[in-house]
């Protein structure tokens, strides 16, 4: 017969990890009681409260863990006669972990459920009993319950204490006092972890209290002095220790009727002072920042906490750091020592030392920003972030040069209503919905409410053409269109059957067509009642899992036709997470401001501007650029702490540099003094007049950076780190922050696999991938083919050297990788844009762009490829060229929306030109500047 076990607080961290050590090293099924009025509703919230913990999510789905809804609270834990019956005729172990760990919550409802809860768990444990089924009644308390107690602390004794540090402690000492009476009656193992630290592997752990409250606080450098005693040794336990070791006693027949301090050995733990310093050693290394040195508080602890109650009072306003240093201290000031006589006669594995587990547990947190883990999607961490007062976001939106800001209360209010109408208009999750806007605050409430609601968000080019926009509505089965472009609401009539229109403006549509083919946004956002539900219980509610699709993007088209690909909302929210673990902890830990003016439809720049900043540990200002065109007034006016944009931008920046009299004398000049005192009068200009002096970071992505741009703003002291990602992976590798290597585009993500095939090209497995593309991407199935072409140096960073599909095959049969020898010629003087071509020809040609005005002398030109030449090989050199007046463009299909060039599009549109340099004739072209052929001596 099964053996199985029943568990309370499964959704909770040490619940977790203990069902994690009973999949892994038992074979016993898992009945888990979760709180939900029916079965449908528990099992999606352990999916949520398990997403990252896919052998949880496995056993689930295999029936190996049944769910049981239901309530410690409640007589009979709140089930029918039948269920509870069933329940204690089935389990064979009881290992009730379930707990209200809030410290200073009132008495009456931390005893609701630690004190009353257990009565009701002993209650069962009777039952079972009485069948003669039960083998073990483990109860898992906390050290803790010493209270105020010093000295050494025994095991099998429970001395009430003198006081107690919070009701907390008091209710769980009662709670263990009743347990331990039934110790004659019933099989019972008690256990009290220490201060439970995250996993001594991952660093994994959920709520940031305790002694990462103290981490936290010393990190972001508000604190001069550190409350505890610098030979003080600190109580610290993984999480995975606690598990391994209350499943391995509860499964041992001689622990019965035994407490075990689940702690390490006293003399295992780390000092006060050793702990700090390795804190501070570590921060140095893999942060780059230099935290303070500990001053040690001496006090003693009564003195402390009235020095510390002193200060919040006199603060002019609630000091969050002094109140948890406060409510903490005592914690940090524990002059005793946990017995482990019956831990250390019955355990064979010894805890981990705490060296070893620190890093994990430092990288985990910074990474995670010390910020609560949560079961919330990207959406609902919106919703959630807008509530707080803690780490307040803002929103913003710039218009006609015009900063308009919008409350939270609005916010929510708006997304409330949104939510409303969109089912008012039937729809619901895994349902479709389409959004072409300019970056705006409407954008965001729609985004938010379609994500809330389980529908599917597509964000569609505003500049798409109507064409290509049937073909997105055929291809996507759009049930609702929201679109702020009239050209787009020209086709409502034609879809009005499938697709319902609604502009994204507050007038109504004024186009002679049917007004039932398209609804204005006021008529669209009354359709929503107003309800006395918030927003925030129906999010509680939400059968939402992570692995739904939350929304739907299109490739860039750069080879071809485009194409849709889906994210998760797991994905959304772990790109978002990740991506802000990547920027330095200075930038996070600091208020942050950040400029979109990307589309939103821009795969990267959706994450960035509407995701990533949930997860910020400080507080955050959103701006949108309505009209793209007032970028560099907008730049100047908000001072964004993150940039991020394609390499154009830096293109531009630079091709205004380049033409001041200042900047040609620092390139000439020979002189060190000179030239390091132009340098810092250069790089405080650029950044001055860019807007972007406050950056700590400088992001390209979407396209190639060359080379040579980058090197020439290192040169001014200003790094511009390069990334790489697709749509079907928005961001696999980007250059780090105090790591740039240029020529690269970095090194993975975490969780991100990179690896060459033998033709060149790049695959890529990891947690950002589209699921879409790996359905029929045979036979690598785990691998997404990026189509892209490179190598991994010896530092493990990424170098592309192009499209697999763009590779130039000559009539000789040799392969070119064009980006190389572009990315080399845009770094000629006044040459703005490149493109090599030499398919099945007999060698390598190229079109230059420039500016009419600024177009280099042709002899300068020739210098300049010759000299290119010289570091090419033979067949890759470049033999003919044009140089032609600049007059490409989006709207032309000469770029895609991300700006990368459209090979195929720029080849078709100037064929005359390109057949003209093999074919030796002149040809008449508005645009041409003058040809140029290299002499085979060169």
């Amino acid at each position: 017969m099964k053996q199985v076990v029943f568990i309370t607080g499964a959704t909770g961290f040490i619940g977790t990890y203990i069902i994690k050590e009973l999949i892994r090293t038992t074979d016993f099924e898992v009945t888990a009681l979760v709180r939900a009025s029916n079965s449908e509703l528990a099992q999606a919230r352990l999916y949520r409260e398990w997403w990252e913990h896919r052998d949880l999510c496995a056993a689930l789905d295999n029936k190996r863990i049944h769910i049981v809804c239901g309530d410690i609270t409640s007589h009979n834990l709140g089930l029918s006669d039948n269920a509870y019956k069933n329940l204690s005729s089935s389990v064979s172990y009881i290992i009730h972990a379930a707990a209200d760990i809030r410290l200073t919550a009132p008495l009456p409802e931390l005893y609701k459920t630690n004190v009353q809860g257990t009565v009701h768990m002993l209650e069962l444990a009777h039952a079972i009993h009485k069948r003669k089924r039960l083998k073990r009644f483990s109860y898992v308390s906390t050290a803790y319950v010493a209270g105020s107690r010093q000295g050494i602390i025994l095991e099998d004794t429970l001395i009430t204490p003198r006081t107690f540090l919070s009701n907390y402690e008091r209710s769980k000492f009662q709670a263990e006092q009743m347990v331990l009476r039934h110790k004659p009656t019933l099989p019972v193992s008690v256990f009290r972890p220490g201060m439970v630290v995250g996993d001594s592997k991952t660093g994994y752990i959920k709520t940031f209290n305790t002694i990462y409250i103290l981490l936290r606080t010393y990190f972001k450098k508000s604190i001069p002095l550190i409350p505890l005693r610098a030979g003080f040794r600190i109580n610290l336990i993984p999480a995975d220790c606690v598990a391994e070791a209350l499943v391995s006693l509860t499964l041992h027949a001689k622990a019965v009727s035994h407490t075990f301090h689940l702690t390490a050995p006293h003399k295992a733990l780390p000092t006060s002072q050793e702990f700090i310093e390795q804190i501070r050693s570590w921060a140095a290394l893999h942060c780059n920042l230099k935290l303070p040195k500990a001053r040690f508080i001496g006090l003693p602890l009564p003195m402390l906490r009235f020095f510390l109650t002193l200060l919040d009072v006199l603060c002019l306003k609630r000091n969050r750091v002094i109140r948890n240093l406060k409510l903490l201290a005592p914690y940090y000031y524990e002059n005793r020592i946990f017995d482990r006589s019956n831990a250390d006669r019955l355990l064979k594995q010894p805890a981990p030392a705490w060296q070893d587990f620190t890093s994990p547990l430092l990288q985990f947190a910074v990474n995670r920003g010390f910020l609560n883990r949560s079961a919330r999607t990207v959406q609902e961490q919106l919703v959630y972030r807008l509530s707080k007062k803690h780490l307040p976001m803002r929103y913003h939106e710039i218009k006609d040069k015009r900063i308009f800001s919008m409350p939270n209360n609005k916010l929510i209010h708006d997304v409330t209503r949104a939510v409303s109408a969109l089912k008012a208009l039937g729809m619901n999750k895994g349902d479709c919905a389409g959004i072409a806007g300019r970056n705006s605050i409407k954008y965001l409430i729609l985004d938010t409410a379609l994500g809330l609601i389980g529908a599917v968000s597509v964000p569609v080019f505003v500049n798409i053409s109507p064409y290509e926009l049937r073909r997105t509505l055929h291809q996507t089965r759009l049930k609702i269109f929201f679109t702020g472009i009239d050209d787009h609401l020209r086709l409502a009539e034609e879809f009005k059957d499938s697709t319902l229109f609604i502009s994204m403006t507050n007038c109504e549509y004024q186009f002679e067509i049917p007004s039932s083919g398209v609804r204005c946004w006021d008529t669209f956002i009354a359709g929503g009642a107003r309800t006395k539900k918030s927003i925030t219980r129906q999010m509680c509610s939400s059968r939402l899992s992570f692995d739904d699709a939350a929304t739907m993007r299109f490739t860039s088209g750069t080879t071809g036709e485009q194409k849709p690909v889906w994210f998760t909302h797991g994905q959304l929210r772990q790109m978002a997470e990740t991506l802000n673990s990547l920027f330095p902890w200075k930038l996070r830990s600091q208020p942050v401001r950040y400029l979109s003016f990307l589309p939103m439809n821009h795969v990267v720049e959706g994450i960035l501007g509407m995701y990533t900043p949930y997860f910020a540990p400080a507080k955050v200002d959103i701006y949108f650029l309505y009209n793209f065109e007032e970028l560099v007034p907008a730049l100047k006016r908000i001072k964004p702490t993150i940039f991020f944009s394609v390499p154009r931008f830096y293109e531009k920046v630079y091709e205004t540099l380049s033409s001041k009299g200042i900047y040609k004398s620092f390139v000439h000049t020979r002189n060190k003094i000179m030239r390091k005192f132009l340098r810092l009068l250069l790089r405080k200009a650029v950044l001055r007049r860019t807007g972007l002096k406050h950056c700590l970071q400088l992001i390209s992505g979407s396209a190639p950076l060359a080379t040579s741009l980058a090197r020439r703003f290192r040169e001014l002291g200003i790094e511009i780190h390069d990334a790489y990602g697709l749509s079907e992976a928005p961001l696999i590798s980007i250059n780090r922050y105090a790591h740039n290597s240029l020529g690269t585009v970095g090194t993975p993500l975490p969780e991100t696999e990179i690896t060459i095939a033998p033709d060149g090209e790049i695959l890529v497995r990891g947690p950002q991938v589209s699921p879409a593309c790996l359905l029929n991407n045979q036979p690598d199935q785990d691998f997404l083919h990026t189509g892209d072409v490179g190598v991994l140096n010896s530092k493990g960073e990424l170098v592309l050297y192009g499209r697999k599909k763009e590779i130039i095959v000559t009539s000789y049969g040799k392969n070119i990788h064009p980006l190389t020898i572009e990315n080399m010629l845009k770094a000629i003087s006044n040459i703005k844009e490149a493109l090599v071509v030499g398919e099945r020809k007999p060698y390598i040609s190229a079109l230059l762009w420039t500016d009419a005005k600024n177009a280099p002398h042709s002899s300068q030109l020739y210098t300049s490829i010759i000299k290119l030449n010289s570091r090419l090989s033979h067949p890759e050199r470049i033999k003919r060229f044009v140089l032609l007046d600049y007059d490409l463009s989006v709207d032309n299909g000469d770029f895609s929306h991300g700006y990368k060039l459209v090979r195929q599009a720029i080849t078709r549109r100037f064929e005359q030109i390109i057949d003209s340099l093999y074919q030796g004739t002149h040809i008449p072209f508005k645009n041409l500047i003058y040809r140029g052929e290299i002499a085979k001596t060169s």
